[in-house]
């Protein structure tokens, strides 16, 4: 965590023990708190097949469900994506991570939960009311 700049970040536990597999490759991000836009160009973070392949695919936001806390988008390489992949900003800011995808990957969309509602999940996991992103950083460092 960099308590400077509000970055957290989140581990997934390696399902196969004694083994550090992909721990060498996490980076450090910030959240992002402003609201999102139709159209509004976006990145997801993908691992192909093998673990050699890693990209940053290209795409855009095509529907914001602002009640669920979510949006859909396109940017997405391998099916497996809509497994947890983080989706990005052209800052480079977390704007969503997946969650669900349509079905076929060439013509499809993917479906993620933008980092207010993450955030809103985090807290709500901890007995707390959501306020802010930036709140429920600091609930994480203490």
């Amino acid at each position: 965590m960099d308590e400077e700049n509000d970055i957290v970040g989140i581990r997934v536990a390696n399902p196969t023990p004694g083994e550090d597999y992909g721990f060498q490759h996490l980076v450090e991000i910030g959240f992002n708190e402003d609201d999102l836009q139709d159209q509004q160009k976006v990145y997801t973070y993908n691992i192909g097949e093998t673990t050699d392949v890693r990209m940053l695919t290209p795409g855009s936001i095509i529907l914001i469900e602002n009640e669920e806390g979510s949006f859909d988008h396109n940017s997405a390489a391998y099916k497996s994506t809509h497994y947890g992949a983080p989706v990005l900003n052209e800052d480079g800011l977390l704007v969503g991570i997946c969650y669900n995808n349509s079905g076929d990957q060439a013509a499809g969309y993917y479906s993620a939960y933008n980092a207010q509602s993450i955030a809103d999940k985090i807290e709500r996991n901890q007995g707390r009311n959501f306020t802010s992103i930036a709140v429920a950083l600091q609930h994480l460092r203490q």
